[in-house]
């Protein structure tokens, strides 16, 4: 079996945020089929530092494991080549790595709220009474829903949940441990991209 290590934008500000990032995707990757043979998760904090991170570890070799980065795409997917995407993307503009495959850049179309829109009901139980999950937005196509909508939604149902507001950190990688992976595969053709990747490296 061959070791993967997924460097994660996110989870870098606060003592315990990597902690917290770690045991989420840890959780899902569980509940994806993968216990046994997870993945080792790289929370990296800003964007920028997870292709940082990503890149040096591709150079140095990462003692013979598979380096996958994971990232929001911010905006809508137009095309199927992620490294195109993030290229022309004007906050990135970032340069494949000369030893970069396809397979080892994974999007999370448009962010990752967007994996919540798959498993509303979930995030509702979360937030507790007031939260309507049927006040987000509701989509079939979930990575057609622009990023600001998604969050705009979230927080306006938090408002009027027990919690009071939607933290993103502490709140968002709670929610994302108790997700569905497989209603995810089933709305997110990018993350059932990523989710077959894992599953294919792992078994080799």
């Amino acid at each position: 079996m061959v070791g993967v290590s997924v460097f994660v934008e996110g989870g870098g500000k606060g003592k315990d945020r990597p902690s917290q990032c770690r045991r989420a995707f840890g959780k899902l990757f569980e509940k994806a089929g993968l216990a046994g043979r997870l993945p080792r998760v790289v929370c990296c904090g800003a964007r920028y530092e997870a292709f940082d991170s990503f890149t040096r570890a591709l150079r140095s070799g990462d003692s013979g494991r598979e380096v996958l980065l994971l990232v929001d795409s911010e905006t809508a997917v137009s095309t199927t080549d992620p490294w195109e995407h993030v290229a022309q993307n004007q906050q990135d503009q970032w340069k494949r790595p000369a030893a970069a495959k396809d397979e080892q850049l994974h999007l999370m179309v448009q962010v990752m709220e967007s994996w919540f829109l798959a498993d509303p009901e979930t995030v509702a139980e979360f937030f507790g009474r007031g939260f309507q999950a049927s006040k987000l937005p509701r989509r079939t196509e979930i990575e057609a829903v622009a990023k600001e909508a998604i969050l705009s939604a979230i927080e306006r149902e938090a408002r009027r949940s027990p919690k009071r507001r939607y933290a993103k950190g502490a709140h968002s990688f709670a929610i994302l441990e108790r997700l569905d992976p497989a209603k995810l595969r089933r709305r997110s053709p990018w993350a059932e991209r990523f989710f077959g990747t894992l599953e294919r490296l792992l078994e080799g």
